[in-house]
């Protein structure tokens, strides 16, 4: 049941990820995080957020299989390596929408999938160099997702109302006056 349910979410993931590469022009959502979760195509979506939608979904429930006990009682069979490989693909899929919005509810979703993705081939890498190998490689995109972040919170923008202009025109205003008269 385990293996059919990571090849079930891993051939969901590759059938969608030829959209993640696409910088399509649609018009932004608010959040497609905020969008519930559903099996089939959503109405009234593009494509692109549909296939963002259905791979986010598919890796998040890969991410979830650490939870089952009979994740710990594969682990020590031969499925390891099928297993490491299956959260290498969730994992590449969730650092890429992680990447997206860096800023978004959804991207901090993605990113606590990373974590538990982190946490199952952490425990598999003892016993299968590929999940060793893929245990490597989410850590360096994890690193780059987070370097995108920073860099994204790190960033001012000037139409924002917080943002460069606006922080920059209160601390060369006048000071405030306090209801005293001091200020």
């Amino acid at each position: 049941a385990l293996a059919l349910k990571l090849a079930y979410e891993n051939a969901r993931i590759l059938i969608h990820r030829p959209l993640l590469s696409y910088k399509m022009v649609s018009p932004p959502t608010p959040d497609y995080g905020t969008i519930p979760a559903v099996p089939a195509r959503l109405p009234n979506t593009d494509p692109f957020q549909s296939s963002l939608l259905t791979c986010r979904n598919a890796a998040l429930e890969t991410s979830r299989i650490g939870s089952f006990s009979i994740f710990r009682l594969a682990s020590g069979t031969y499925a390891v390596a099928f297993i490491g490989s299956h959260l290498l693909t969730a994992g590449v899929a969730l650092c890429i929408l992680a990447s997206i919005d860096p800023l978004s509810i959804s991207s901090q979703e993605s990113k606590i999938g990373i974590h538990r993705l982190l946490g199952m081939q952490m425990d598999l890498k003892r016993r299968s160099v590929l999940a060793a190998q893929g245990l490597e490689v989410l850590q360096k995109l994890t690193k780059l997702v987070l370097t995108k972040e920073l860099e994204k919170m790190l960033q001012p923008k000037s139409d924002s109302r917080f943002g460069g202009t606006y922080c920059q025109e209160l601390t060369t205003s006048t000071p405030m006056q306090t209801e005293d008269g001091g200020s």
